[in-house]
């Protein structure tokens, strides 16, 4: 970006923040079969080619020197990433060291309230600032990094993350989103839905030990983004998950039920969820506001 041009005041620029599909893909062969780098890029390259290979993710930054700039100030950051409902800006290290880390949160502070302005799509996305590391940093760590609200991304649930993407991309999209954004207001969603709400005719009914129960049926592209499956694997990154857990989803079996619907026009089956928050019922229907993670899918074929 030239010098010379006239920045809008507390506007983040993003130059190498692309959607050109030949040069992200390009950048990912070369971040695939360059040779010869330290730890801290084979870092990064596997974290940016996660991004890239989900497919979700509509714009990613589309070269290694990748710069922001805000009120004529420019800063070096590692990855840049956007997709339909969130943006994120990531900086990965693979020293879990308190200096590396307290660097690292310095530049996040630089630029933290201007991702909550509209004009930065604070309104239309969840942005949120992301430090990929190795391993675990100390509790101490942990709580100033929390305290500055960044989430901590290790190499460990990165994995999860991509041994689910190579069964289902778009699962381990939503997945990832929740383990970001957990519980919060899809702001993509807000304006396509009357009031803000997913809406859906439903029977309530209560069971003496279980309490409150609802049937209903309702359109899986509703659900999709608010749902999360809990693994067993998952648990060793978050323990605040629930204590149910799925097996791994597997693509054969994906593909299999994709053609009994199809081939049978019928899917008979219910799917049992949890609700992590209090859902609205009234005259017949139950109202929900679309968040990321609102929906535990406990069962179903």
């Amino acid at each position: 970006m030239s010098e010379r041009l006239q920045y809008t005041e507390d506007l983040i620029y993003c130059p190498q923040l692309s959607d050109d599909k030949t040069a992200l893909a390009e950048e990912s062969e070369r971040r695939r079969t360059e040779k010869n780098i330290d730890a801290g890029k084979k870092h990064e390259n596997k974290l940016w080619n996660f991004f890239y290979e989900n497919q979700s993710f509509t714009k990613l930054n589309s070269k290694r020197e990748c710069k922001i700039s805000f009120n004529g100030k420019k800063l070096r950051t590692d990855i840049v990433v956007e997709s339909a409902l969130c943006k994120l800006f990531v900086e990965c290290s693979t020293e879990n060291t308190n200096k590396k880390i307290r660097e690292t949160l310095s530049k996040f502070i630089q630029y933290k309230k201007l991702l909550a302005l509209p004009k930065n799509q604070a309104a239309t996305l969840n942005i949120c600032q992301v430090i990929y590391l190795k391993e675990k940093p100390t509790p101490a760590m942990i709580d100033l990094i929390e305290k500055q609200k960044v989430v901590i991304l290790t190499e460990n649930a990165l994995d999860y993350f991509i041994t689910l993407a190579k069964e289902y991309k778009k699962l381990a999209y939503y997945q990832f989103l929740n383990f970001l954004f957990g519980k919060k207001e899809i702001k993509a969603l807000k304006d396509k839905y009357p009031k803000s709400k997913i809406s859906v005719k439903a029977l309530e009914g209560r069971d003496p030990d279980l309490g409150e129960y609802y049937v209903f049926s309702a359109h899986p592209k509703d659900l999709i983004p608010i749902s999360t499956v809990p693994h067993r694997k998952m648990s060793s990154i978050d323990d605040g998950l629930s204590k149910s857990y799925q097996r791994l989803i597997k693509k054969k079996k994906i593909l299999g039920i994709q053609r009994h619907i199809i081939k049978n026009k019928s899917f008979p089956t219910n799917i049992i969820v949890h609700l992590n928050e209090k859902a609205s019922f009234n005259n017949g229907t139950l109202h929900f506001t679309p968040r990321f993670g609102f929906i535990n899918v406990i069962d179903g074929q």
